[in-house]
């Protein structure tokens, strides 16, 4: 079972959230920024968001990757990552609202 693609979700606020619901629950993950890759797998200069899913269950094996596409300076963002049982939801945050 694969989890359920995401979209960013820009608020009134200028908080960006994105919700992923996991195939499991607790399930371990990391965030990161990457470049996209080419049809022959050469990172080109657009970037995106990647999710890894790891399974706790069975020393921690991959199990999952995600790669969303974002139309924001994630630069000016803060991060803010969270689970609940079946879901990864992520908040970026203006730094100006952080001061």
């Amino acid at each position: 079972m694969k989890p359920e693609q995401s979209e960013f979700i820009k608020h009134d606020s200028g908080i960006i959230s994105l919700i992923i619901n996991t195939p499991k629950r607790w399930m371990e993950y990391q965030t990161s920024i990457t470049f996209k890759r080419d049809v022959v797998g050469r990172p080109i200069p657009e970037q995106q968001f990647t999710i890894e899913l790891y399974d706790p269950t069975k020393d921690f094996h991959l199990v999952d990757t995600l790669n969303l596409d974002f139309d924001f300076n994630y630069k000016k963002y803060h991060r803010f990552e969270e689970v609940e049982k079946d879901q990864i939801v992520i908040y970026f945050i203006p730094r100006e609202m952080l001061l």
